[in-house]
């Protein structure tokens, strides 16, 4: 009995520790990047200043080569920090997302997560899985298109589908045919009266 919650305890919380992950090591990487573009101008400046005076002064070469080295080494402890971190958030963010699709927990069957969150990510997953949308509009496969009562029946959309998705009424509304539709959103982009929206 024991071992079957401590199973599902770790099932439920294993995607949302991994999401949580995900983000935190996107905003390092992010604070490491902003440091990173604020700094470097400040030392290349300071490293052309004693090559310059190092022209004229002998004891400049003492404090450049050391300050070189410095500036090298840290560059090699940021390209370590971003590898590492890149690869922490593309791991951590698969981990997510194959949990999410396959692994998680099904309605009822979380153990010790907030029911605020159960009912967020029930909500996403139902969505996704039987409303057939994508909230976030990410997921070409759910996405659908209709058309609006503004068509003027121009026919662009319909000679702009490569699929021949689009049923064309000369002069009338046309309409889309969700069987043949491959969601690329090329009849969006050519209509001339905006008339085509997601569904």
């Amino acid at each position: 009995m024991k071992t079957s919650r401590w199973k599902s305890l770790a099932r439920s919380w294993a995607g949302i520790l991994a999401a949580l992950i995900a983000l935190i090591a996107a905003v390092w990487l992010l604070s490491m990047h902003i440091h990173t573009r604020r700094i470097l101008p400040v030392e290349k400046a300071l490293v052309d200043s004693l090559k310059e005076k190092a022209k004229t002064d002998v004891e400049v070469q003492k404090i450049l080569q050391p300050e070189l080295d410095r500036q090298h080494e840290s560059f090699v402890k940021r390209q370590n920090a971003y590898d590492r971190g890149g690869l922490v958030l593309l791991i951590s963010a698969g981990i997510f997302f194959a949990w999410f699709r396959w692994l998680r927990p099904e309605r009822g069957a979380w153990v010790g997560v907030p029911a605020g969150m159960q009912r967020y990510l029930d909500k996403l997953s139902a969505e996704h899985t039987h409303g057939r949308c994508c909230p976030a509009a990410q997921c070409k496969a759910l996405i659908r298109y209709h058309i609006l009562d503004s068509c003027i029946g121009c026919g662009l959309c319909a000679d702009a589908c490569a699929e021949g998705a689009i049923e064309a009424r000369p002069g009338e509304q046309h309409e889309v045919i969700d069987g043949l539709c491959t969601s690329c959103g090329t009849c969006v982009t050519v209509c001339p009266e905006d008339a085509i929206e997601e569904a």
